[in-house]
């Protein structure tokens, strides 16, 4: 797994979830020496909120999307226009540790099925749905008009401005880096264990809903969703059926830059209260991996 090289530091830490409360919460559930490791595990990641009016705007959820002349309204052919989900300003996130361009804007797309009545559904288990998502960078200075949907049958979400909290964020335990860590830590009684149980439980809250987020770890609501991207990118590259082993190697090509949660505000319900997750690969802005998760 990739490590971000910055954490974003002009942005504010939000302290319900900051390093301090990480170290409180993982010393209710763990010994001492397993809360270094689970502390050692976690990632900085920028919390997207929605933005005050003296805030820096960072990204721009729902709405209408601001695309140049001539770039189509992304489609996935056979099945109609993607939803526009948002987008990200990527001088603002200069330095936080993610892999964007320098400069301009990214914009998300991805087909939630709704609009042909679920007859496409985007899986990891079908590389021709790797369409439904599409990732757009709009380089800066270019002119881009405000554009609407191609078809009103599209699901449109409201717009929210947001900014940026720093948090800290876990893994998945069923990562194998974290699972053969358990395994090694030594002095692990059995109530330790059931410990360790515990505080997997306490970090499916760890943050908050909504939990829309720019790098760290994914939030898991089943399975290491890393897993899912390697799986899917494995697939699309030729591989009928990948092995374990494959796909624990390829997960550590593959670090999240953006998650989307179901959120009220936004209007957004991913099947079931699920997130969407766009990775990017050995951490070129250019190469894109998506999931999605059901809660």
């Amino acid at each position: 797994m990739s490590t971000p090289a910055g954490s974003g530091a002009r942005f504010p830490h939000d302290e319900t979830y900051g390093p301090r409360a990480a170290a409180t919460m993982l010393a209710r559930h763990l010994p001492a020496d397993a809360v270094d490791q689970w502390l050692a595990w976690a990632l900085p990641a920028l919390r997207l909120v929605p933005a005050a009016p003296h805030d820096e705007v960072v990204a721009r959820l729902g709405g209408d999307p601001d695309l140049p002349d001539g770039v189509p309204w992304p489609v996935w052919e056979g099945h109609g226009p993607l939803g526009y989900v948002g987008e990200l300003d990527c001088a603002a996130l200069a330095g936080a540790g993610v892999a964007v361009p320098a400069s301009g804007r990214l914009l998300f797309f991805f087909f939630d099925g709704s609009y042909d009545d679920f007859e496409g559904v985007v899986s990891i288990f079908d590389p021709g749905s790797a369409a439904g998502s599409r990732v757009l960078h709009v380089p800066q200075g270019v002119a881009a008009q405000r554009r609407s949907p191609p078809d009103e049958r599209v699901p449109r979400l409201r717009e929210v401005r947001c900014t940026a909290r720093r948090v800290l964020t876990f893994p998945c335990r069923e990562l194998p880096v974290v699972e053969e860590a358990l395994e090694r830590l030594a002095g692990l009684s059995q109530d330790d264990r059931s410990a360790v149980d515990a505080l997997t439980d306490a970090l499916l809250d760890w943050p908050a809903e909504p939990r829309h987020q720019v790098g760290g770890h994914a939030h898991a609501a089943q399975g290491p969703v890393e897993h899912d991207v390697a799986e899917g990118a494995l697939r699309a590259a030729g591989a009928a059926d990948p092995d374990r082993e494959a796909i624990v190697s390829e997960v550590t090509r593959w670090s999240l830059l953006l998650q989307l949660d179901t959120d009220d505000a936004l209007g957004a319900m991913w099947d079931d209260c699920g997130t969407l997750a766009w990775f990017t690969r050995d951490g070129d802005p250019t190469v894109h991996g998506f999931a999605w998760q059901s809660a």
